[in-house]
């Protein structure tokens, strides 16, 4: 049976964690959401790459920021033709402008451009 006392401050810390829960909250926004409607790049492979061709580029544009992470529409086209297209991707914030590079939109849509010529000349065979 938990005591009076435990049970008093298990209260105070919930009510503590809601609190820091809401300035996290408020510095993660400030911190994380510039990042809504940016586009990003990140060179890719597969274990062990031996060559450049090895490597391809995924691409993403942030949706939404929530807390420390970011939801993306992420694409690819790996090295031996594979397309894939996460619509709601949800990656660690602080990995866009680090390990994955930010770019234009225009640079972004004419990648999106692109796979979707791959696409439809996939499923147009």
């Amino acid at each position: 049976m938990m005591s009076e006392n435990r049970a008093a401050l298990e209260r105070q810390m919930r009510k503590l964690r809601r609190q820091l829960n809401v300035l996290d909250d408020r510095e993660n926004a400030a911190r994380f959401g510039g990042l809504v409607g940016k586009c990003f790049t990140y060179r890719n492979c597969y274990s062990c790459p031996e060559k450049p061709s090895d490597y391809w580029n995924s691409y993403c544009l942030v949706s939404r920021i929530t807390g420390v992470y970011a939801t993306v529409l992420e694409f690819e086209i790996d090295k031996d033709g594979m397309i894939r297209i996460h619509h709601e991707r949800c990656i660690p914030a602080n990995m866009l402008g680090s390990s994955w590079k930010e770019i234009t939109r225009a640079q972004f849509n004419k990648q999106v451009a692109r796979c979707l010529k791959a696409v439809t000349r996939v499923l147009s065979a």
